[in-house]
């Protein structure tokens, strides 16, 4: 227990815990995350630690058809859930057809924040 008159302090990094996809820039603009789609569905990340790589994450997004180049990290699954960041992908994919992504390995560093 702290002595009488001594103050501490705690400092907490919450780490993203959806990831989305998005056709443009969400950083700039609304970004183009196909949010009302229905075969569209963020992914949860589970942070896990692995030997010599660190605290990597994996999860599993729901894709419908269309362009998309960036992935999208936030704090929930809904709509108005906090975006964290977002990365680039190296090349814009195009899906022809509903996908399902497991996005692998997810690592905090290589957000960009908002």
């Amino acid at each position: 227990m702290p002595e009488a008159g001594v103050e501490a302090s705690l400092t907490a990094i919450v780490w993203p815990t959806y990831i989305g996809v998005a056709i443009g820039d969400p950083n700039t603009a609304p970004g183009g995350e196909p949010f009302f789609h229905q075969d569209y569905e963020r992914g949860q990340i589970t942070w896990i630690a692995e030997p010599d790589k660190g605290i990597v994450g994996r999860a599993t997004v729901r894709i419908p058809p269309g362009e998309y180049g960036w992935f999208v990290f936030f704090f929930g699954p809904h709509l108005d859930a906090g975006k964290v960041g977002a990365t680039r992908w190296e090349f814009a994919e195009k899906f022809t057809r509903p996908t399902v992504m497991d996005v692998y390995p997810i690592r905090y560093t290589e957000l960009v924040p908002r």
